[in-house]
């Protein structure tokens, strides 16, 4: 595995990992937390 391809998949799994949320969609953030879908849904005002 290259570098390129190596960087590509540790930001894809980042990207799985944690997840920006306008407030307005906080519901949005618990669904997607509950659901497995992303681990740290992040709030931002």
């Amino acid at each position: 595995m290259g570098p390129a391809r190596y960087a590509s998949a540790s930001f894809e799994t980042f990207d799985r990992l944690v997840r920006t949320y306008p407030l307005a969609e906080i519901h949005e953030a618990e669904r997607a937390a509950l659901d497995g879908e992303v681990v740290k849904p992040v709030l931002v005002p």
